[in-house]
């Protein structure tokens, strides 16, 4: 068992090493994204690939073996899939009365990229054009990693391009409580957004018994990058303390 055990140990290590050596997402806007309703993505051919996975470690004579697995992906059906999933308007044709207010959305596989010996990333570029004009307003460039899965690659890269086209149409600092405590509270920051963000202004309002009691503004100095978290706390007011006390929050600026 332990020797199986260090094996996963060894794999989770292997794996977070090679993901570290991906590239960040590129994007580069030139138009007023939040000015389009409507999305047009154009088709493309499914992408299969075949992995298999022989794993050994100098650990005694353990070494593991498994089989090998196929898998496919659509590049335009994984896009289309995000866009609705999220809310946005995916239409399978371009409406004329429309074409101004519709982008087309396009999908281009751009090579792989060699991380080490036996690894490469797959990357991808997805661009966005006024559907009325043909110009160019958005292009996303990601890599993603399959262990030997060229397939798992390339949709990993596509929702992270496309994690970067929502941070810039929705820009959003997202939280979740940690704890709670007495004299503290602590929580996770999400940065869902295009830009490095520095201080994060936080509302927080204290209820008893379903009624609002005391309301708290609180300046946190923060350091994180998009798609970054950061773990934060700040003070509760020493009379507002109790157990009894339901607490809300709402992040109203950022920067």
């Amino acid at each position: 068992m332990a020797k199986k055990l260090f094996l996963i140990g060894a794999m989770a290590l292997w794996a977070m090493g090679v993901m570290a050596q991906l590239k960040s997402p590129v994007a580069d806007v030139k138009g007023d994204l939040t000015a389009y309703n409507y999305y047009y993505v154009v088709p493309t051919n499914a992408v299969t690939s075949s992995s298999g996975i022989a794993v050994g470690v100098s650990y005694g004579m353990f070494s593991g073996v498994a089989g090998n697995q196929t898998n496919t992906v659509s590049p335009s059906e994984t896009i289309s899939g995000y866009l609705m999933k999220n809310g946005y308007n995916v239409t399978t044709s371009i409406i004329p009365e429309k074409a101004d207010q519709t982008l087309i959305v396009s999908y281009g596989y751009t090579g792989r990229r060699e991380l080490n010996a036996f690894d490469y990333a797959s990357c991808i570029i997805i661009q966005m054009r006024n559907a009325a004009t043909q110009e160019l307003v958005a292009s996303f460039e990601a890599e993603g990693y399959g262990y030997n899965d060229e397939a798992e690659g390339i949709m990993k890269a596509i929702f992270k391009a496309l994690d970067w086209f929502s941070y810039y149409v929705h820009p959003t600092i997202a939280y979740e409580v940690a704890s709670e405590q007495k004299k503290n509270i602590y929580l996770f920051l999400y940065n869902y957004t295009p830009s490095h963000v520095s201080q994060v202004v936080l509302f927080v309002s204290y209820y008893k018994d379903g009624e609002l009691v005391h309301e708290q503004e609180v300046e946190l100095e923060t350091n994180f990058y998009p798609s970054e978290q950061q773990r934060i706390y700040f003070k509760r007011p020493e009379d507002f303390r109790s157990k009894d006390l339901k607490i809300r929050y709402n992040v109203i600026s950022y920067k």
